[in-house]
């Protein structure tokens, strides 16, 4: 009774290794279809000029991942465009905060301009 429950397990765990196997084996076409669009949008002017250290290491790691999908690696193809993925996510972010900073810098001129006509108005009176 014990061999059969032995034999049931290791055949168990024979089956889900070779369905890991198989599911590891499967292009990840859906994902590099979503790395294309983030190096895509990374790429736009604004984008590339805030962070180009960012947005060419994601182009890098899409282009090897496309290189690993003709060569049917397709696991590292996936792991390629997934962080080509953050990589251009990071991009895009750097630039949004470069953004920010640039608002932020001319919020705090508008403010000082602001201040020394209330100053120079005041001084008039």
């Amino acid at each position: 009774m014990e061999l059969i429950g032995t034999a049931l397990k290791a055949g168990l765990a024979i089956g889900t290794g070779l369905f890991v196997v198989g599911c590891s084996s499967n292009p990840p076409t859906q994902l590099m279809a979503q790395a294309e669009y983030a190096v895509e949008d990374a790429s736009e002017p604004g984008i590339r000029e805030a962070a180009p250290a960012e947005v060419a290491l994601a182009r890098d790691k899409y282009d090897n991942a496309k290189r690993a999908m003709k060569d049917e690696e397709y696991e590292r193809a996936g792991l390629l465009a997934e962080q080509a993925i953050a990589d251009a996510r990071l991009a895009e972010a750097k630039a949004r905060s470069e953004r920010a900073k640039q608002a932020v810098a001319e919020l705090m001129d508008a403010i000082e301009s602001l201040q020394a006509e209330i100053e120079r108005n005041q001084m008039n009176q």
